[in-house]
């Protein structure tokens, strides 16, 4: 049985992105009985550690969308990933959350961008985080 899926569609860059989290996971031997929104939760986390970059981005903007508690963890590591719009939407999801810990770990994403426009959005993201600094 392959399971329900429930598909998200957010709007971003002029385009519609949809990603589709699985209600039951029949997959690994086990269904999600404690929430749809848990269950949202771990496909989302899932899609960060090997999706595309659009689905990363879309999961993003639902994790950021839902006030996911756990995402803020997940999101650090994805200032380094391989896609130019994957570290420009964690470090604004960094940006957007007002989450302080991470500072260093922006600041060091800003000064080894390579690509000159990623590096442009990431200072942007980066003014907007030390503007918070008392």
């Amino acid at each position: 049985m392959l399971g329900t899926y429930r598909c998200c569609t957010y709007r971003h860059s002029n385009r519609n992105l949809h990603f589709c989290l699985q209600d039951y996971d029949y997959q690994f031997g086990r269904i999600c009985f404690y929430g749809v929104r848990t269950c949202y939760e771990e496909k989302a986390f899932q899609i960060l550690l090997s999706g595309e970059s659009e689905q990363k981005v879309a999961a993003l903007d639902w994790l950021e969308a839902h006030h996911s508690w756990d995402a803020k963890r997940w999101v650090q590591g994805l200032l380094y990933d391989a896609s130019p719009a994957v570290r420009i939407r964690a470090a604004r999801y960094i940006a957007d959350t007002h989450y302080l810990p991470f500072l260093p770990n922006l600041q060091a994403a800003y000064r080894t961008e390579t690509d000159k426009a990623t590096q442009e959005e990431l200072k942007t993201q980066l003014e907007k985080l030390t503007a918070l600094l008392p």
